[in-house]
């Protein structure tokens, strides 16, 4: 969305995370790969900008507020893209820490029912809706965790 965003002309820059090589098993061909899709699009380099890699959604506010100092975007716009169920945490926290930024959300997820019209209610859930409860988890625990911190 982001890249997207770069290519028509809605956005100067994307600045974006980059992995470490220690979290990340195939970086190295995920950046070749990376590397080629940016070819590929006719991206200019010098418009996607890394941050270094972060472990949080906080260390990256950390590093767009770093970014924003060096590059003197202080008036800049700014569009905070990210799983929709990531959202809320995360555009809670940049605007805590003074980030105006617009919210894109992308990645949206649903869950498996069970078919419309079905004479039998689904007794056992699908597997793949597991993913959905623990993405749901992690984004509740998260946001008690910043809230506790005083992030967000």
């Amino acid at each position: 969305t982001g890249i997207l965003a770069l290519q028509k002309g809605k956005a100067e820059y994307l600045v974006t995370s980059d992995y470490s090589p220690n979290l990340f098993p195939h970086y190295d061909q995920f950046r070749k790969s990376w590397q080629s899709w940016m070819d590929h699009l006719d991206l200019d380099n010098e418009k996607i900008l890394l941050m270094p890699p972060c472990q949080s959604t906080k260390d990256e506010a950390d590093a767009v507020i770093e970014i924003s100092n060096q590059k003197k975007f202080e008036d800049s716009r700014w569009y905070l893209v990210t799983s929709a169920s990531h959202m809320d945490r995360s555009l809670r926290l940049f605007r805590k820490m003074g980030i105006d930024v617009e919210p894109i959300a992308c990645d949206f997820r649903v869950y498996k029912s069970s078919p419309t019209g079905s004479k039998y209610p689904m007794v056992i859930p699908f597997a793949d809706n597991f993913t959905f409860f623990n993405d749901a988890i992690h984004e509740m625990i998260g946001t008690v965790v910043y809230k506790l911190r005083g992030w967000i």
